[in-house]
Order: structure tokens, then C-alpha cells, then sequence
């Protein structure tokens, strides 16, 4: 460093101070740089291996510290860009590292850029998603579609012109080119026209790489050798088009196709099936043992004669659609829903769904179109099955149609959940709600249970001689709000006649019913029962029962704590279940 300004030179003219201190501060500002530059040396980033810096950016390049989503191909791109501006020796290492510019968005990316990207893969196999617009990017598409043979995995997405033809694009075209590195074709025509049949020169080029392939509205024939390594299939006919289910194979075609194809361990068939000849008997079964997931969509002739010929790992994930279900199906669907569970491990049952037309539920569906009686799975358990009924059915007959099928999982069920949400039927569904809960033998745990169904049960005056319902029952949480007395009295009725047969509750949840203080005393009087409710003890509100002399039925009143009285009018004009005196019937 220069030294110091000697005070005796302050005496000369100004310009020539100026002109020291311009000085000094151009040396100092040398001197700054000198010392960063020894500390550059010795940062952490500049020492670490190539290796290791290309492990970062191939993180890096996945960031969801950008502004698009971490899986978008766009941001990909963008983060190389970023990373490769930063200095030399990152845009060093990044360029001799192909992998890191494969992430390429087609789409958005035009002209000489996606041409420099292209050159910066150096033919690194490429994934690849492309949208196909009528009249847009023709040229931009067929120059990416150039590069082909260098894709790992082809995503298009088809938008047909308005006569429903693709035929102007170069899509088709390059596809019937060598592929040697296609591992994954996925076509999916826009559901706006009736399926669009491919070009048959597809497939014939040996493809010793391809392993998964999708056809979403559009099909192309499948009996090539080309296709038997395939270990994932996804063939879609739209379910609202009404035209083009002819192109598809028909069932026992397809058990030809699927017979070559060994390795499959992922199979789809969503509705694309053409009606079953006539002449489809005595086929044969196909093995499918490494087959890990399996759905299938079609109607119920369909999908039974399938399944039927399909011999596959109990280990194996079902999703079972059936649609167009009429009243003459149920015999089938019960026969073929039996084959399906009983071949079934216990422990394997959570890997089986079905699924309705009309709304999709979760486990064990019935396989109805009734969107009024749904069966679920609880998720809690492992090897049993909670079963939740739910059921809205405004007659008799809708019952009687779906008890054959409840029989099939009835025999599984230990965990019963109950919602009656019909009151207003419940006359003529007296001898019904019994029969319905008794195929359930196996059931220990019922809950949400309406008190009007316990009216039900406790009504059979010949319980002596009949079963009972849920035999092996040993908890109940009933569900209602604001109980009435003569609501309560079924329920008193309903503990009385268990405890006759020797076949007592050992929990009731009676949360969120109403109940008094004077009711849950009066559960106290059965042994070993242990009730569970959401009053405090010193609660004071009770029911006040008293005759009404108007209409000469029982009126109950509850004291409210501001002093008014509120009628209950719920109640049913001659129920024996009047009072708290007429809780003891009999049974």
C-alpha cells in the first residue's frame, strides 16, 4: 500500500490532492481484490468433485423452489439455464452431463433453442410429452418427432380436426420408424369423436425395450410379437361415446391377445370390449402370475365371462366396474362375486375393489347400480371386514332384490355400520329389518344404529322360537338426537330381550342421543354393561311424561333452562312404548 499522504503536501493546490487520494483509492480497491481472490480459493464449492456437483443440479433441476411445479418439464429446463449461467465451471460441468437436459417441455419450447437442447442430450433417451392441436405446431412437432429413435417415452395427446382425423399429422407417421429405446407409449385421442383406428404398420419393428403401453380412444390390433414383453397395458373406450366399441376385441379376442403377454403385471380394459359372439364357449384359462393390478370396466356379461377365464395371484390388486346393471344381472353378479371373495385369504380381501356405475365408492360395492345402499370398508381393519350399510330404499321389493347379494359378505362382517334412514317405511319393513341383520352372524360391534330399527326388533313376538339377530353382538352405539321417552323405551326393550337369551351387550354409546339423567340410571340396572355418554351427572333437565287429554296419547314435554315448556311432538299416537313404567314388555 502506498504511503501516507505527508501533511506538507496539503499545502500544494487542490487538483494535485484530488489527484492522491484517486490514487490511493485505486490501489486499495487492488488490494480488496487480491484478498477476495484468496478466498474464492478456499470455498466449499469450488473444491467439490464433479461428481458431486452433478448430483446437486440433477436435484437442483427438480426444485420446487422455482416457479412452476417440481414435476413440470418447463421447470426443468429452466433450473439447467439457470444453473449453467452461474460461471464457468458450472456450465463446464453441466454441458458434459447430457442427462441433465433430457427435461425438455416440447411444448413450449420452439425453433433453435429446442434444437440447441436437442444437441446438448447427445442422444441421451429422452421422456417426452407432446399436445397435437389442430393446425398449431405441425412443423415445431414433426421436427421433435425427427428424434424418435432416441425416446425413452412418448406421451401425445390428439386432438382430432372436425372430420376426426389425425392423419395430417406426422405423429403416425414417425411411429412406424425404429424405436430400439421405447420403453413407454401412452396415445390419448380427445373423446370427441368415436375412436380413431391406427395405423396397422405399427408394432412391427422389433422392440426389445417396450414395456408399457396405453390407448386411450384409439386402438391398434395387439397380436404382434412386438408386444408380448409388455408388462403394463391401458386400453380405454370412453364410456360416453355411443359409436365405436366394435373396434375394440371382443372377450374371448382378448383372452387370445392377453394369453401372449406373460409378463403383464398391470392390466386395464376400461370398457373397450365389443359384444360377446355367440359362439365364445370353451375357452380356455389364462395364467396370469405376475399380474399385481387389475381393473376392469364393462357390463356385467362382459366382465364375469373375463374374469372367469383369468387365473391370477390372490396377491393381486382388482378394481371391478360393471355397468349397465339390470335386474336380470343379480344372479350373475352373486355367482361371480362368490368365485371373487371366497378365493380370497382373509388377509387379501383390502386389495379387492368394486366399483358402481353411478358413483364410485370404495370397498366391496355390491356391484349395483343402487346409489341408495353402499358397503365400505374401514380402514382400521386388516383381516375383518367393517362393513358400513347405508340404505334409502322407499320399498320392500328394493330390499328383497339386494338381500342375495349382502348374503356374499355377510358371512365376513364383523363390524356393522347401521344408518336407517327410512322412518317413515318402517311399518312395512317390520319382519324385514330382522331378516336383513341376521345374515350377519359374525358381527360383534353394530353402530349408528337408528332406535327405530331396535322398534323393529324388539317387536317380534315370536323371538322365542325365531333366531336372533347378530347372535355374536357385543357393543351398540345408537344415533339420534333429543330422544323421547317412548324412544328410549326400545331401547330399554331391546337390552331386556338380549339379556333373556343369554346373549348380553357388554358397551352401548349413547353420545349425542338426548338422554337423560334418568335414562342412563336406568341402564345401570343391566350387569356388566358399560354405557358411555356426553351428560355430567348433575345435569337437571328430565323428562316430564304425562297423559294428554286431548287426543288421548302420551305427550311428552321437556323443561328447557329458560323456563318454557317445548313440545315433543315425535312421538307415535298409541305406542305401547308410552312411558317409563311400560319399558318392562314382556319378551
Amino acid at each position: 500500500m502506498s504511503a501516507l499522504v505527508d501533511p506538507s503536501t496539503l499545502r500544494g493546490t487542490r487538483a494535485e490532492v484530488l489527484k492522491q487520494l484517486i490514487d490511493i483509492r485505486i490501489d486499495l480497491e487492488r488490494q480488496i481484490a487480491v484478498v477476495l481472490g484468496f478466498h474464492n480459493s478456499f470455498i466449499p464449492i469450488a473444491i467439490l468433485p464433479d461428481e458431486i456437483l452433478t448430483a446437486i443440479f440433477s436435484i437442483r433441476m427438480l426444485d420446487d423452489k422455482f416457479e412452476l411445479p417440481p414435476t413440470s418439464r418447463r421447470d426443468g429446463s429452466r433450473a439447467m439455464r439457470i444453473v449453467s449461467q452461474v460461471c464457468h465451471r458450472w456450465r463446464e460441468v453441466a454441458l458434459a452431463t447430457p442427462k441433465l437436459w433430457t427435461n425438455i417441455d416440447f411444448d413450449h419450447t420452439f425453433g433453435e433453442w429446442k434444437k440447441e437442447l436437442l444437441r446438448r442430450t447427445k442422444n441421451t433417451p429422452l421422456d417426452v410429452d407432446i399436445w397435437f392441436d389442430d393446425d398449431e405446431g405441425c412443423d415445431d412437432h414433426a421436427s421433435t418427432l425427427e428424434h424418435i429413435g432416441h425416446f425413452a417415452s412418448l406421451q401425445a395427446y390428439v386432438s382430432p380436426d372436425k372430420n376426426g382425423r389425425v392423419t395430417g399429422y406426422s405423429l403416425l407417421a414417425a411411429l412406424k420408424n425404429p424405436t430400439p429405446l421405447l420403453k413407454s407409449l401412452r396415445i390419448s385421442v380427445e373423446p370427441v369423436t368415436p375412436p380413431i383406428r391406427l395405423p396397422k404398420q405399427l408394432f412391427k419393428e422389433p422392440m426389445l425395450n417396450f414395456r408399457e403401453l396405453s390407448l386411450i380412444n384409439c386402438y391398434v390390433s395387439l397380436s404382434k410379437p412386438s408386444l408380448t414383453g409388455l408388462t403394463k397395458l391401458h386400453v380405454k373406450f370412453p364410456m360416453r361415446l355411443q359409436d365405436g366399441k366394435e373396434l375394440y376385441p371382443s372377450v374371448p379376442a382378448w383372452l387370445k391377445i392377453i394369453n401372449t403377454m406373460t409378463s403383464l403385471q398391470h392390466l386395464n380394459i376400461d370398457g373397450a370390449f365389443s359384444p360377446i359372439p355367440s359362439n365364445s364357449r370353451g375357452l380356455t384359462v389364462i395364467h396370469l402370475p405376475k399380474l399385481t393390478h387389475f381393473r376392469i370396466v364393462g357390463e356385467v356379461a362382459q366382465c364375469t365371462s373375463f374374469i372367469r377365464h383369468l387365473n391370477i395371484a390372490n396377491s393381486c390388486n382388482v378394481d371391478l366396474t360393471l355397468v349397465g346393471i339390470k335386474a336380470s344381472d343379480h344372479d350373475a353378479i352373486r355367482r361371480i362375486t362368490r368365485k371373487v371373495v371366497e378365493r380370497l385369504p382373509s388377509e387379501m380381501i383390502s386389495a379387492w375393489r368394486v366399483r358402481s356405475h353411478q358413483a364410485s365408492f370404495l370397498v366391496q360395492n355390491l356391484f349395483t347400480s343402487d346409489p341408495n345402499l353402499r358397503i365400505e370398508q374401514r380402514e382400521a381393519l386388516s383381516s375383518q371386514w367393517g362393513v358400513k350399510i347405508h340404505f334409502d330404499w322407499d320399498s320392500v321389493a328394493d330390499i328383497n332384490a339386494n338381500l342375495p347379494l349382502l348374503s356374499v359378505f355377510a358371512e365376513r362382517a364383523t363390524v356393522l355400520q347401521f344408518k336407517d334412514t327410512v322412518g317413515r317405511h318402517h311399518d312395512r319393513r317390520n319382519t324385514l329389518i330382522p331378516r336383513l341383520l341376521g345374515l350377519f352372524s359374525c358381527v360383534k360391534h353394530l353402530t349408528d344404529i337408528s332406535l327405530d330399527t331396535l322398534r323393529h326388533l324388539t317387536e317380534l313376538r315370536d323371538m322365542s322360537t325365531n333366531p336372533l339377530p347378530l347372535p355374536s353382538l357385543h357393543s351398540v352405539r345408537v344415533v339420534g338426537y333429543l330422544m323421547n321417552a317412548t324412544q328410549c323405551g326400545f331401547l330399554i326393550a331391546f337390552l331386556r330381550m338380549r339379556e333373556r337369551q343369554g346373549l348380553r351387550i357388554e358397551k352401548l354409546d349413547v353420545r349425542n342421543c338426548g338422554f337423560n339423567n334418568k335414562v342412563l340410571r336406568a341402564l345401570e340396572q343391566f350387569d356388566g354393561l358399560a354405557v358411555t355418554s356426553d351428560r355430567s351427572t348433575d345435569e337437571p333437565l328430565e323428562f316430564d311424561v304425562r297423559p294428554s287429554e286431548t287426543y288421548g296419547a302420551v305427550e311428552v314435554v321437556r323443561e328447557y333452562p329458560d323456563g318454557e315448556s317445548h313440545d315433543d311432538d315425535s312421538h307415535n299416537e298409541g305406542d305401547e312404548y308410552e312411558s317409563s313404567d311400560s319399558w318392562n314388555l314382556g319378551f
